[in-house]
């Protein structure tokens, strides 16, 4: 039953939810050349995703790339966050698709003092 209610009030966090749009866009710093900008952005990954999220997760979807080129292949991600007294709760499955998905999980565990 705990687990049930759990479930519940995990799902109802998304009642409340609303579409969006998202672009993320991971470039290392050891690959910027000040010379060459903008043509170094081609060695930056870009994601657009849409999503949905509410309260207290996320779910998104779509595609990657080079730069402004999102033909590499898909990418999805979906996370969760949760407050309780100081404490705040957050995580994330990723994943990118090519041939096959390759996933990774990132969680964090925060404190608050005030």
């Amino acid at each position: 039953m705990k687990h049930l209610l759990l479930l519940c009030t995990l799902l109802s966090g998304f009642a409340f939810a609303g579409p969006y749009v998202t672009v993320i866009n991971d470039f290392d710093l050891d690959k910027l050349d000040p010379s060459a900008i903008p043509s170094s952005f081609d060695d930056t990954q870009t994601d657009l995703r849409v999503g949905y999220g509410g309260k207290y997760g996320y779910i998104e979807y779509g595609q990657y790339g080079s730069g402004f080129d999102f033909d590499t292949g898909d990418s999805a991600e979906a996370g969760y966050k949760v407050n309780f007294g100081g404490f705040e709760l957050k995580g994330k499955v990723e994943g990118y698709n090519v041939d096959e998905w390759d996933w990774g999980v990132e969680t964090e565990l925060r404190y608050n003092f005030w």
